[in-house]
């Protein structure tokens, strides 16, 4: 399944399990999303549940806020990471309503200010799979998510779970490969970018761990940590949000277990890394 058919599936079943849930946004029911992402659902679920909507992006914010203050659990599109920052202000005041946001990062990144609020869970997910789980556990969260999707990864295809019922985790890093000369912090398609940049340096004697973060907020230091604690080196591999934020929590969590400054390649791509690598390494 490829990381669209993933998102689209988790839409579906989640319309499908709950009558309080809705989708919102510009052009998402006739124009299909600005991913197609959304095609052929308005046929499926009708106006009611399918709502276009004019681009206002606070404007967007503010009917999800009063609709979930109703009982109704919006899902909300954006037209960008960077957009969605007209929302974080908003939601970050009603950390008790089931509002999902869904936005795509791109090579202009989201705002750091996306990523920094603690009463708005914001995730990242790498692939198909979680795409799908994070997705439908946002939905089924009792506050407020936003869900980055990088406009790269839409086509990238993976094993996902058939079970109407399957979750991940909103929060938690996960090692997605070993390596004992360094860390590859990294999210959303700079884990892929990650995964090319290793194959690269394994052959020139440099071992790489990947940590795929997954969630920016709540951030798994605890992860970042024990990782650095073994290969004592780290470069952030990020798509441009929060990096400051993430780097200052890395220290903060991992300082006496860094040999070399952290380094962040930004916006991450794989022979920057190995470049980067190659001279920590």
């Amino acid at each position: 399944m490829t990381y669209r058919e993933a998102i689209a599936a988790a839409l579906r079943e989640e319309l499908a399990r709950d009558e309080r849930t809705f989708l919102l946004g510009e052009g998402i029911g006739y124009g299909s999303g600005a991913f197609r992402v959304t095609a052929g659902m308005l046929s499926q679920f009708g106006e009611r549940r399918i709502r276009d909507a004019p681009r206002s992006d606070a404007a967007l914010a503010a009917v999800a806020i009063g609709a979930a203050m109703g009982g109704l659990v919006p899902i909300v599109e954006m037209r960008s990471g960077a957009l969605a920052l007209a929302a974080a202000g908003q939601l970050m005041n009603h950390r008790t309503l089931p509002i999902v946001i869904r936005a795509p990062l791109g090579d202009d990144g989201a705002p750091a200010a996306i990523a920094i609020s603690p009463e708005v869970r914001v995730v990242a997910p790498a692939s198909p799979a979680d795409a799908k789980g994070m997705l439908k556990s946002a939905i089924r969260h009792a506050g407020p998510v936003i869900v980055l999707e990088h406009r790269s990864l839409y086509d990238l295809s993976g094993e996902v779970p058939d079970d109407p019922d399957y979750q991940a985790p909103l929060e938690g890093a996960r090692i997605i490969r070993d390596g004992a000369a360094l860390t590859i912090v990294a999210y959303s398609h700079a884990v892929e970018e990650s995964r090319s940049a290793a194959a690269i340096l394994e052959d020139h004697g440099i071992s790489a761990e990947i940590l795929d973060l997954r969630a920016l907020v709540p951030l798994d230091t605890a992860a970042v940590a024990a990782s650095i604690a073994k290969t004592g080196r780290v470069i952030l591999a990020s798509e441009g949000t929060a990096d400051a934020e993430i780097a200052a929590s890395i220290y903060r969590g991992a300082f006496r277990s860094l040999r070399a400054p952290i380094e962040i390649v930004s916006p991450a791509r794989s022979r920057d890394i190995v470049k980067v690598a190659t001279r920590l390494g």
